[in-house]
């Protein structure tokens, strides 16, 4: 039978473990606040343009955070996560498992040890996982239930990424062709562009040039007219001049 000092000294213990795990998280917090803890938040949010300024600054993509997870397991981006492939970032690093997560700094929980393709796999994220698998992710990593990506896409329905993860071949040669695809329909337009912005600008030197010739054309007719009437002035002054010439002549006999 448990008595009442027993009790009371159970919930002192109690408490003082609370007050102990509270400490633990906000020194966990506090020491967490850096910039790769910025990096993770950015990675999650999908900031590219945050996380190119973070890496530029020094953030290390390999951080892993209080739960184990680094940048590269929060990106649902395909951006981020080739930026943070091109910086050093694990393709294939697990999240902490019960053993490993003191070694993380943070609470010795499970975290299932997963990868980053597991969570893209989870998460439908097609177009981060072809991006993973060019980064060489291992399809065939399992997490602590035992699962590989492929397990968890069927687990989450996502059939299209069950066959990509089946097939991870067909499914880069496919990211690659869609590549370049891509950069060839973005080629063709750029070239489209500029062959519409050279005619644009050939039909404007035309109406141009055509408005300077009208210009020119009604600058010689104006020329010609003012030297018409210049000559029919004179003409008619002339002929004024000439009558009064002969004007005080008409009353001699010729």
């Amino acid at each position: 039978m448990i008595t009442t000092e027993e009790r009371r000294a159970e919930a002192v213990r109690c408490e003082a473990r609370r007050r102990r795990a509270a400490e633990l998280t906000e020194d966990l917090r506090a020491r967490d606040n850096t910039e790769a803890r910025a990096l993770l938040d950015a990675a999650d949010r999908g900031d590219e343009e945050q996380t190119k300024a973070l890496l530029a600054q020094g953030a290390d993509p390999r951080y892993v955070g209080i739960r184990g997870a680094t940048a590269m397991h929060m990106s649902a981006k395909t951006a981020v996560t080739k930026l943070l492939l091109a910086a050093g970032a694990e393709s294939s690093l697990k999240t902490c498992s019960k053993q490993s997560g003191a070694s993380y700094g943070g609470p010795p929980v499970s975290m299932g040890g997963n990868t980053p393709l597991h969570y893209s796999a989870f998460s439908g994220h097609d177009h981060v996982i072809r991006t993973l698998l060019e980064g060489k992710a291992n399809v065939r990593a399992k997490n602590d239930n035992g699962d590989a990506p492929v397990d968890v896409a069927k687990h989450a329905m996502h059939q299209k990424i069950v066959r990509m993860l089946a097939n991870p071949d067909e499914a880069v040669s496919k990211a690659r062709r869609e590549a370049r695809d891509k950069e060839k329909a973005a080629t063709a337009a750029k070239d489209e562009e500029e062959r519409l912005e050279k005619n644009a600008r050939r039909k404007k030197e035309i109406l141009h040039r055509r408005s300077v010739e009208a210009d020119a054309v009604r600058s010689a007719q104006a020329s010609l007219r003012a030297a018409d009437e210049i000559r029919e002035r004179s003409r008619v002054m002339l002929e004024h001049d000439e009558a009064a010439k002969l004007a005080p002549l008409k009353h001699y006999p010729s």
